[in-house]
């Protein structure tokens, strides 16, 4: 994983005295800036240069909202979103979190402990069981070592049993995990690609080898695994390279269970497109055929994303009969049109709109 060296740090007048903004500044151990208003900071920044710098502040929006990526027309997995941070340090060319922040800089919000307490008198109100989870608009543990803001989350999750955790990475920054009880409320998840695909498109994330051996460590540990196989991206040997990487995950993971597998397709806005053509000119992503999708975004045709989603998911389930699957961010007719057993969709986290 590439390393986080920020060349300006801004602290928030508000949290300076939080632990979460102790932990930053005992980490760096360099000079910062306290500011009284943060709204003046990364506004004119450029976004390589906002990878450079670092605001701690405090949040003031909703502390529990839908995943913003679902959409009218599409499936929906009842996803919920607790926004601890906001930008990721590392670089992968499909990110739609490079047009759609209104600050480049990476963000922290110190104020957890606040906003833990605000989850949960929702989450006491809240009719049924969630998955909530914090890797969104960032990285779930990519900075976790800066911030050990996991040692917050986990056992408030472990405490409260409305609700799983679900922490979502490209990395191996795992230490902080591995010492806690999560009494198995926390589910720890990689987004997964072919190591070439990760190499080419995935600057500055942990190696498919690493990650792989930090979700052996989290099993061992006793947290819950799952594997998100998300973008998916056609290139000449996708159907080699997703096979290798079917098998890789199984061959570490070995007898441990895992949760659900995700498949979703690269799917890109007109100003996400826009985004990349400037950052990464020469970037074939930008160049593949594609559609618009009903819900505007920008999806290969339909006919190879079910070609891709039959061919993967029958990989996965040779290797393990039983494993739970689900499309993320699909239409209903392409759900439709995928032949698997209905018992390998998980229910658990599904809205009214889950297929029947």
């Amino acid at each position: 994983m590439k390393p986080f060296l920020p060349e300006k740090i801004y602290i928030d007048r508000e949290v300076l005295e939080t632990r979460i903004a102790k932990n930053v500044l005992s980490f760096f151990n360099t000079s910062y800036e306290i500011i009284s208003d943060p709204k003046e900071i990364g506004l004119s920044t450029s976004l390589e240069q906002g990878k450079k710098e670092l605001l701690v502040t405090k949040f003031q929006g909703k502390v529990f909202e839908h995943c913003p990526a679902g959409k009218p027309g599409m499936m929906c997995c009842n996803y919920f979103i607790f926004p601890f941070a906001q930008n990721c340090h590392m670089d992968c060319e499909y990110c739609f979190l490079q047009y759609y922040l209104n600050k480049q800089v990476m963000v922290i919000y110190a104020n957890v402990e606040d906003m833990l307490e605000e989850l949960k008198k929702i989450l006491t109100l809240k009719q049924g069981f969630c998955r909530v989870g914090t890797g969104e608009y960032a990285d779930s543990l990519a900075l976790d070592h800066i911030t050990g803001i996991s040692k917050i989350l986990v056992p408030f999750f472990a405490h409260n049993k409305k609700a799983v955790l679900e922490l979502k990475t490209k990395t191996n920054n795992i230490a902080n995990l591995l010492d806690m009880d999560s009494q198995g409320n926390t589910v720890v998840s990689w987004s997964m690609s072919p190591q070439e695909i990760t190499a080419k498109y995935e600057h500055g994330t942990s190696t498919l080898s690493d990650k792989l051996k930090a979700a052996v460590k989290c099993a061992k540990a006793n947290y819950k695994i799952s594997f998100h196989f998300d973008p998916i991206i056609y290139y000449s040997e996708w159907e080699r390279g997703y096979q290798e990487l079917t098998e890789s995950i199984y061959d570490a993971m070995g007898a441990f269970p895992i949760e659900w597998i995700s498949l979703g397709n690269l799917r890109l806005t007109h100003d996400l497109k826009t985004m990349m053509k400037i950052r990464f000119p020469q970037s074939e992503l930008v160049g593949e055929e594609m559609v618009r999708s009903t819900d505007g975004r920008f999806r290969y045709p339909k006919k190879l994303r079910i070609e891709m989603y039959q061919k993967i998911w029958n990989s996965i389930l040779k290797k393990r009969e039983s494993q739970k699957l689900y499309l993320c961010m699909e239409n209903p007719d392409v759900w439709d049109k995928v032949q698997v057993p209905k018992t390998s969709q998980p229910k658990l986290f599904w809205g009214t709109s889950a297929p029947k």
